[in-house]
């Protein structure tokens, strides 16, 4: 998926593509930069304004990103290891537990 963020310091739209999958109605992405030990921009950017416009399936959909917490983000990065397993060797590279946000549309996408 496409996902455009606005970048913290600057304001200023950036897209880039990451590895996703649902959950219900939500889509799961991870910042797992290839084992870096800094987050990859457009999660920095999320922290700093959890609003998001995405690309997938074809459609644009506006978004709200939330950082996952506790027990719900090791259910979403169990998961997101049985789909891509390098990732865990990412995470033993970073040496720290790296975040895993949730997307969930905006009201204005329901109905």
């Amino acid at each position: 998926m496409s996902i455009t963020t606005i970048g913290r310091r600057s304001g200023t739209p950036r897209s880039t593509v990451v590895a996703y999958f649902y959950d219900g109605d939500s889509i799961v992405t991870t910042a797992a930069n290839l084992g870096n030990t800094r987050d990859p921009a457009w999660a920095l950017n999320l922290e700093a304004n959890p609003e998001a416009t995405v690309f997938v399936g074809g459609q644009r959909r506006s978004m709200r990103a939330r950082r996952a917490r506790g027990a719900e983000r090791e259910r979403l990065w169990a998961r997101w290891v049985e789909l891509q397993p390098l990732a865990k060797g990412a995470a033993a590279i970073a040496g720290r537990e790296i975040p895993v946000f949730v997307l969930q549309a905006r009201p204005e996408n329901s109905g």
